[in-house]
């Protein structure tokens, strides 16, 4: 079997210029992935050596939790494995998304196939 199907021959000056091309597919991409890195060096739950658990929130979510190694902050990550939207229940609590921004309390719906890194508060900041 041939194995260049679907391996695209890359071009250094066409890669440099969809990364500096804003809202280029290779710009959208790696904008993305500069931000998952900045938010992971901010949180000290994301340290390799934290603790993490498996949550068992719902068959359609994959959840951990990540605490940090001085125990002083927890991040729950979601993800929704499924091609629907999925609520859960989160009464009693305030959560923000680190990557988004977006601010939950009572109840949180994750869109298909979307990625939650969530830090509980003790009330709205």
């Amino acid at each position: 079997m041939n194995r260049t199907i679907n391996r695209e021959k890359l071009n250094l000056p066409e890669i440099e210029q969809g990364l500096n091309t804003a809202g280029s597919r290779r710009n959208l991409v790696f904008e993305r992935l500069v931000h998952l890195i900045e938010v992971r060096r901010e949180h000290p739950a994301f340290h390799p050596k934290a603790e993490q658990n498996i949550l068992d929130l719902h068959k359609g979510i994959f959840a951990l939790e990540r605490i940090s190694p001085d125990g002083h902050e927890s991040i729950q990550v979601l993800i929704n494995v499924t091609d629907h939207p999925i609520e859960l229940d989160i009464r009693n609590t305030f959560r923000k998304d680190l990557l988004t921004g977006r601010t939950f309390s009572k109840k949180i719906i994750v869109a298909p196939f979307e990625v939650l890194w969530l830090q509980q508060y003790p009330q709205s900041p």
